[in-house]
């Protein structure tokens, strides 16, 4: 296949490269639809890394599935995803804390891990006709498979949730002012960002007019630190104290004012002089451990900078400097944040809010609704428990759904029994596959066939998979067309007790009888019920059991 391959400084060719495989069972293939070129990729090029030649470049990659190992269980061939840049496995330490930009798994003897970037593992990168995505059911983010937004949902894969990540560290808040420093696609993303998190005022430094123009076209306020100090500009602009929050979407390229030469911690020392006492600063600019390419006579070739510590400590601030990660991405996409009707294709960026009301420091906030848990396609393989206690109705022209409140104690008593019992099918397989796995040791063997075995043991009904059943949470969602005679809480709570009354099951549900007493009620109640109703006109009571 073909590929962009870097050679020397200053050097990338278009070469024949092998076309990746599956080496493990949780690895997809995915043909390449789009990818982007990063300024992250522009250090390697100039030599301003330690890049070896033959690196395939691109971490910011979208495409369609096509090849599948056997251990993967959410995604399917045909699938369009995005690829956040991190690769992550989603299990070990860091990546259960949230911190999957550092990943302990994916390449080892360092903290995190890429595609097509120096020192951040043996991953090819995307900038090439297909990628060999690791540890894909947790890498890949799922995408409409209508072709739609292309161009905005490649931002997803680093730009977007890099800018977002930055406004995150520094825990950008409503109401507060921000400072940015860097407007190119990164500084843009973080100060759109903020305003998207209610930042009441945000001020973009830059120097090159067009940076300027797009910053102030999506709300920002534009400073040109070609002109003077953005310090003082943006004090004057905050009588004197300067913003709440700082992000520095530069890194170590910074450049003085009139970019008569690099000065690696410049965008470090102003935004600390900028953001006033005890504010936060996040950094999602890139600095580097080494700096190959730099000046020999300056330290920032080995990765040192003049940086003024004793200012940033005597004035309190938090710096977090961190990259992104697949866990804000995600977030982003299920929250709606990256709404492609606020991303026009090509980058251009719609404000949810005026110029103007930035300037002014009032937020004019827009109405959006997001319904609570909302669900996906529904894929899930259903057995009858009954046909009886329901039926239809015709009323006043329309149908309705009547169902007996003994239908609904049944379905909760099964629901408990089904939940303590039983498997899914695609966990099931994926504990299967272990079993087959070359790279599997004898203890993950020893393992995965314990587990089977305990599954059918539980299946039988006897014993449940876990003795530890924890709270019964039932969540339902219903139509206005449908009848159950108003005591739903109270069935439902009902089939709980019954199941706990005529199961092996342990009751780990403890109730308060004073201030300092409580005891253990012996019918793992009361259980959390939580009803809501649903739009549409056809008849329908859905539910999740936990």
């Amino acid at each position: 296949m073909k590929a962009v391959v870097y050679r020397e400084p200053y050097s990338v060719a278009i070469d024949e490269v092998d076309r990746p495989t599956i080496q493990h069972p949780n690895d997809v293939v995915v043909r390449v639809t789009s990818t982007a070129i990063c300024g992250s990729d522009l250090h390697m090029y100039e030599g301003r890394t330690a890049a070896e030649p033959g690196i395939v470049f691109g971490h910011e990659n979208l495409g369609i599935v096509e090849e599948l190992g056997s251990g993967v269980t959410s995604l399917n061939r045909g699938d369009r995803v995005v690829m956040p840049f991190n690769v992550a496995c989603g299990f070990c330490k860091n990546c259960l804390a949230g911190n999957t930009g550092f990943c302990l798994t994916v390449n080892p003897g360092f903290a995190g891990g890429a595609y097509g970037y120096v020192a951040m593992g043996p991953y090819s990168g995307g900038q090439a006709e297909y990628l060999r995505v690791p540890f894909a059911d947790f890498n890949c983010l799922k995408l409409p498979n209508d072709g739609s937004h292309e161009a905005d949902f490649v931002l997803l894969a680093d730009i977007f949730p890099t800018g977002y990540h930055g406004c995150e560290l520094a825990q950008v808040s409503p109401g507060e002012s921000v400072v940015v420093y860097g407007a190119g696609p990164v500084g843009l993303m973080a100060a759109y960002s903020a305003m998207l998190r209610g930042a009441a005022r945000v001020f973009c430094v830059d120097r090159i007019p067009e940076r300027l123009a797009k910053a102030e076209q999506v709300g920002a306020i534009p400073i040109d630190f070609s002109k003077g100090d953005p310090v003082e500009m943006i004090k004057d602009q905050t009588d004197g104290e300067g913003t709440d929050k700082g992000v520095d979407a530069v890194g170590y390229q910074a450049q003085v004012g009139d970019a008569s030469k690099e000065e690696p911690a410049i965008v470090l020392n102003s935004v600390i002089q900028t953001v006033r006492p005890t504010g936060r600063i996040g950094v999602p600019g890139l600095y580097v451990p080494s700096d190959p390419g730099g000046d020999a006579a300056e330290i920032a070739q080995v990765g040192q900078a003049v940086g003024r510590p004793g200012r940033r400590i005597s004035r309190g601030h938090s710096v977090l400097p961190t990259q992104s990660s697949p866990a804000c991405t995600a977030s982003q996409v299920r929250t709606g944040a990256d709404r492609p009707d606020r991303l026009r294709p090509g980058g251009a960026l719609t404000s949810p809010r005026s110029p103007n009301a930035q300037r002014s420091g009032v937020v004019t906030t827009t109405f959006d609704f997001t319904e609570v848990l909302p669900l996906g396609p529904d894929e899930t393989d259903y057995r009858l428990l009954t046909t009886e206690g329901i039926r239809t109705v015709e009323a006043a022209g329309r149908r309705f759904l009547e169902v007996d409140p003994a239908v609904l104690t049944t379905l909760a008593t099964e629901a408990v029994k089904d939940i303590q019992h039983l498997l899914r099918p695609s966990h099931l397989a994926q504990l299967r596959s272990i079993l087959d796995d070359p790279e599997a040791s004898p203890n993950d063997r020893f393992v995965a066939m314990d587990l089977l075995r305990n599954a059918c043991v539980a299946a039988g009904g006897g014993l449940p998979m876990c003795q530890d059943t924890g709270t019964a949470i039932v969540i339902g969602k219903r139509t206005e067309t449908v009848l159950t005679g108003g005591r739903d809480e109270e069935v439902l709570s009902r089939g709980v007790f019954d199941a706990y009354q005529q199961l092996n099951l342990r009751y780990s549900q403890m109730a308060p009888l004073s201030f300092w007493d409580e005891r253990n009620t012996g019918t793992n109640l009361p259980a959390q019920i939580e009803l809501y109703s649903k739009g549409g006109t056809d008849p329908a009571y859905e539910f999740l059991f936990l």
